[in-house]
């Protein structure tokens, strides 16, 4: 048993780890992990774990711990002043599960009680491998005999097992746990994420809800818009529970196949009436799971089946939960006993008149029961009729106006409609709810084909007033939801006008409230907001690609402007991602239209891995730019691809006029060609003097392509500067007194061209004299043809 001393040490540590750390602190999560690694060693070797105590004496698997451990003895006084008997740890048992079961070790006996005992608390956590343990044990000691005692003599020490029969209570007690351990989880995963105790986790599942307008009211229709008065609680859809495994505690306690005795019945009545209203449904719904023998526990849980469910639904009710998922969960209870429809819904009725509720939600639930069979015309006339159309559940308006939209039903639709746009108005924030909930579901068909412009008038119309006057956050949450839909129902049309305007319409609304509340205006600009998302921008864009195209300018530039540099980014970004030219061709005419608003953006498009989006955000540059720019447009000259290149060019001397000369005489001569005649272009408009030096050597360079040299030349003569004259001569000029060479004729008459443009009277006097030393022939007479109109 040595092993089981060192397996009580760490499970003593971890309780310590526990009791001061957090159950997520370092520490405590890392002596849980060497518990449960020492838990499943010793049930590698063992098919069980049982741990036991009578008395503050530890026994394991049945076998009495001798010594004295400290930690054994701490181990036994827990289980002992909690009134544990014991717990039965099995193979695949996990950290959440043992720290569930030592969260009960740490927490006080008085507290344990509370919560109805470990039993109860036990079943709520719906552990599977481990349990509580159903035998008790006692020392033998020399002496001592048994009943079951024979005439052998008696052991030093040995152990027996008491098992007493049970009385009628705590068979029914047995049974209440038996039924709630079989329960599905109704917080599923959540107490492994947490690792805290289920208890805990169903207590913090109970929120504070809104206040109805009667303290005695209920919801009787809509799902999560009404709730009862005070403190309620919004109750998740309730599971069906697995019963498969109450077979064998039934036949242990004595049930047969045949229908069950009246003490029977009684007990399950009372084992059942003790469980949570949640858990007696959950029963319900898991009926099928029940095991089929003995057949007496299934005959006597159909038997109950009406008192159970008006029971547990009155329950319920009266606690506050949160009548949409408690009406859906007692409609499919319904729905799947037929037979027994008519008593169920009396007791409940029974039930909700006992406790002083409201009888709407009977009503909701016999109209819910006529309105499945119902053609689409007999649905109108239900829907008509009085206040049905609320006492209908939220998918079900939405169904019927969709069935009514969908076949051209227009006159009917349109009527129903006008009813729920009214009661935006309505004094009842109950049908408020009600209007708004089912118009958010409505406004995503705007853009459908075939919706009607009329309706589409009244929801923008009723919308937008109810935007501005809704008092109650929660249903102005609704409205904010509906009028999302209507945006996003316009761009989709192609009318981004129209969104805009309604933007503009709730500012100004808003702008001269009274008691202009901040989450109003919090909901505005997340209006506006969605407007900028990926989702609608992208929207935005492609009914821009479709539109004519004297609306690029005239609708789609003022309402890019209007969202602002968000759509500014948006659309630098996505020109850099839109592979069509044309397409690049409307986003860059909406970027230049945006001006200086696009300009942040624009500078972020000079660092992107895109070569076209860089290029066209150059050429954006050099339109809307400034000098500013310079440094930025620089790094250009550098990049990769001659395209960007080129375009940096023509981008830095527009931005910089004579500035831009020093980056762009560097890299000159190191250019590819195409770039350097970009460069001549350039300097021949900005007309540098600095540029001079480096292009008459460059032209002088008998490497150099005549093409290139020839165009060097003309631009130093664009240049006019005299600088240029001494280069421009010395390429004219013949070489050697015998045997003279020349440059080409076309570069020597493009450098005489030169110094015409220049015009000073040292440029024109050096040409005239180079014409003059010319050789008769045929550069001479074309020299001779320069010359007459340009000399004095």
């Amino acid at each position: 048993m040595s092993n089981f001393l060192e397996l009580a040490q760490t499970l003593q540590m971890t309780v310590k780890a526990l009791q001061m750390y957090s159950p997520t602190h370092p520490r405590a999560i890392a002596t849980l992990q060497s518990l449960t690694g020492a838990v499943q060693s010793w049930l590698q070797e063992k098919p069980t774990l049982h741990l036991a105590a009578t008395n503050g004496k530890m026994f394991v698997d049945g076998a009495p711990v001798e010594g004295q451990s400290l930690h054994v003895q701490a181990l036994g006084r827990q289980l002992s002043e909690r009134q544990i008997s014991g717990f039965v740890i099995q193979p695949g048992v996990s950290e959440e599960e043992l720290m569930s079961m030592l969260q009960i070790l740490i927490l006080k006996p008085a507290k344990l009680e509370e919560q109805g005992g470990v039993a109860r608390v036990m079943a709520d956590l719906q552990l599977k491998n481990i349990t509580l343990s159903q035998t008790q044990y006692r020392e033998v000691r020399e002496g001592q005999g048994g009943e079951e005692e024979t005439a052998a003599p008696p052991t030093t020490k040995a152990l027996k097992e008491i098992k007493e029969p049970p009385t009628p209570e705590q068979q029914a007690a047995a049974l209440a746990a038996q039924i709630q351990a079989a329960s599905t989880p109704l917080l599923l995963g959540v107490a492994a994420a947490l690792r805290q105790w289920k208890v805990q986790l169903l207590a913090a599942s109970d929120q504070l809800v809104l206040p109805a307008s009667s303290a005695a009211s209920l919801p009787t229709g809509e799902g999560g818009e009404e709730t009862s008065s005070g403190v309620g609680r919004r109750l998740n859809r309730i599971p069906a529970a697995d019963l498969s495994g109450l077979g064998a505690f039934a036949r242990e306690t004595g049930w047969t196949d045949g229908f069950p005795t009246e003490p029977q019945l009684e007990a399950l009545r009372q084992a059942l009436a003790s469980l949570p209203a949640e858990t007696r449904l959950s029963v319900l719904k898991g009926l099928d799971s029940a095991p089929a023998l003995p057949a007496g526990l299934r005959k006597g849980l159909e038997a109950l089946i009406p008192e159970l469910f008006g029971g547990a639904a009155a329950d319920l009710v009266s606690q506050g939960a949160t009548w949409k998922n408690l009406r859906e969960d007692l409609f499919e209870l319904l729905v799947s006993m037929p037979v027994k429809q008519q008593p169920m819904l009396a007791n409940f009725e029974t039930n909700l008149r006992q406790q002083a509720l409201d009888m709407g939600c009977i009503q909701d639930l016999v109209l819910r029961l006529e309105w499945e069979g119902q053609s689409l015309d007999g649905r109108i006339q239900i829907a008509s009729k009085g206040d049905n159309l609320w006492h209908l559940n939220p998918p079900q308006r939405l169904e019927l106006l969709r069935e009514l939209f969908e076949k051209g039903r227009i006159e009917p639709f349109m009527r129903l409609l006008e009813e729920i746009t009214a009661s935006l108005m309505h004094d009842e924030p109950r049908l408020r709810e009600a209007a708004a909930s089912t118009l958010s579901g409505v406004t995503p068909w705007i853009s459908e084909p075939g919706f009607p412009p009329e309706a589409e008038g009244l929801l923008q119309q009723a919308l937008t007033a109810h935007f501005g006057w809704e008092p109650v956050l929660h249903i102005h949450r609704l409205t904010e939801e509906a009028t999302s839909g209507i945006l996003g129902g316009l761009l989709q049309t192609g009318e981004p006008a129209q969104a805009q305007n309604l933007i503009l319409e709730l500012e100004g609304l808003c702008a001269f409230l009274e008691g202009n509340q901040e989450w109003r205006q919090q909901a505005l600009t997340r209006l506006k907001g969605r407007l900028t998302s990926l989702e609608m921008l992208g929207l935005a864009a492609e009914v821009l690609h479709r539109a004519d195209p004297m609306a690029v300018l005239s609708v789609f530039a003022p309402y890019f402007e209007f969202l602002g540099p968000l759509a500014a980014a948006w659309l630098v970004r996505a020109l850099g991602e839109e592979p069509d030219r044309k397409r690049r061709g409307r986003l860059l005419e909406i970027i230049r239209a945006l001006g200086p608003m696009a300009m942040p953006a624009l500078q972020d498009g000079l660092h992107s891995p895109v070569w076209y989006l860089v290029r066209n955000t150059l050429n954006l540059l050099s339109e809307m730019g400034d000098a500013k720019l310079l440094e930025e447009v620089a790094r250009c000259l550098d990049h990769q691809d001659g395209r960007v290149r080129r375009a940096a060019v023509r981008a830095l001397w527009k931005l910089g006029g004579p500035a831009s000369a020093p980056p762009l005489i560097t890299v000159f001569p190191i250019s590819d060609p195409e770039t350097q005649l970009e460069i001549l272009f350039g300097f021949s408009h900005i007309q540098s003097a600095e540029a001079v030096p480096v292009l008459g050597e460059f032209a002088a360079n008998s490497q150099t392509p005549d093409k290139m040299r020839i165009k060097t030349a003309e631009v130093l003569g664009q240049i006019g500067h005299p600088a240029a004259i001494p280069f421009l001569t010395d390429l004219i000029r013949r070489r050697g007194r015998i045997f003279t060479s020349a440059e080409p004729l076309e570069l020597r008459l493009a450098a005489a061209q030169a110094l015409i443009l220049i015009n000073t009277p040292i440029a024109l006097s050096a040409l005239k004299k180079l014409v003059a030393d010319e050789p008769r022939g045929q550069a001479r007479e074309a020299f001779a043809r320069l010359l007459p109109a340009q000399t004095p």
